[in-house]
């Protein structure tokens, strides 16, 4: 039988709709299971190979490489030291980010924001609703940097000091009317330039930290204006590494922050630093363990109590810009 011969028995078939009909029903088989795929909860379509599918990362355990810290950590990288000290313990509560964006939408008495039960960090946070209402607007971005400040404390503060270097290497870090910029020992401190009056940065992460500035058009930063309060207890103290918390026995002198670094540290030696309280079924890093120890085991009841533990969505695709 030759190849001729077969043609008139398809031929027959098509004009008889047997072979139309399976067609069609294979068609409609076809766009069924497509609808399927692209509807499925547990297939996405930016899957990159088939692992993704079978064991999808923990967005409270992912470790971001150095590029990604870079992406993630560039809008905040130069807020004055005060802020991001409260800013990042923030971020690792963002169900209680939510809560208190969401009392002050509601007509909430901002006098009364320290009457909440959220922790400290946070409620340092509401007196600056405008970075508060970034970062419940911008939640997946914020639950990252939380995560990855949990997860990867050195890696975060590396990037940090990275990218400060970087945007002071192009020219657009530098001492201005609004801030003290103080190089020591190759760590960047970022001071407010007021005791009472603390200065929140804009600016693109594409623009400072690629670009020098251009001077008919100015710096690429602009600049809020917001008091500062008993809330803003927080320092950095960059070389160690750590977060000190001021209190009412110890509260910062009215000219802490133009002094110089070595002379600021001396009078932090006795203070408290910031700690995350232990997550159930998540032992800390090794850098938080060994600080930690300050809460364990008579104090951890309190600072666990301060620093509730986050229950955070998924991680982010992209960074918010301010």
């Amino acid at each position: 039988m030759n190849g001729s011969s077969c043609l008139p028995v398809y031929c027959t078939a098509f004009e008889t709709g047997k072979i139309g009909r399976w067609m069609k029903r294979f068609h409609s088989l076809l766009v069924v299971l497509a609808v399927v795929l692209q509807s499925s909860s547990f297939v996405s379509i930016h899957a990159q190979t088939p692992l993704d599918l079978v064991a999808p990362v923990d967005p409270e355990t992912r470790v971001f490489t150095d590029a990604e810290l870079d992406t993630l950590l560039g809008p905040i990288a130069l807020y004055p030291d005060p802020l991001l000290a409260v800013l990042l313990p923030a971020a690792t509560h963002p169900d209680e980010i939510v809560l208190a964006a969401r009392f002050l939408n509601n007509g909430g008495d901002p006098n009364s924001i320290d009457d909440q039960t959220w922790s400290d960090s946070v409620k340092a946070l509401a007196h600056y609703f405008e970075v508060l209402a970034w970062m419940d607007e911008s939640l997946d971005w914020t639950t990252a940097v939380g995560n990855a400040f949990l997860n990867q404390p050195e890696a975060v503060l590396d990037t940090i000091q990275r990218l400060r270097a970087l945007a002071q290497t192009l020219g657009n870090l530098q001492t201005t009317a609004q801030q003290i910029i103080e190089t020591d020992d190759g760590a960047i401190d970022i001071l407010p330039a007021y005791p009472d009056e603390v200065f929140v940065p804009t600016y693109d992460p594409a623009l400072v930290y690629a670009h020098p500035p251009i001077p008919v058009a100015g710096p690429y930063t602009r600049f809020t204006s917001h008091p500062i309060g008993a809330w803003l207890n927080r320092d950095w103290d960059w070389p160690s590494k750590r977060i000190v918390l001021w209190n009412k026995t110890q509260t910062r002198p009215l000219t802490w922050w133009s002094q110089p670094r070595r002379d600021r540290l001396q009078a932090t030696h006795d203070l408290k630093q910031w700690c995350p309280p232990p997550r159930v079924g998540k032992p800390p890093t090794k850098f938080w363990a060994a600080r930690g120890q300050q809460f364990h085991p008579a104090n951890n009841a309190s600072g666990a109590a301060h620093h509730s533990a986050s229950r955070p969505p998924t991680a982010p695709a992209t960074t918010p810009h301010r």
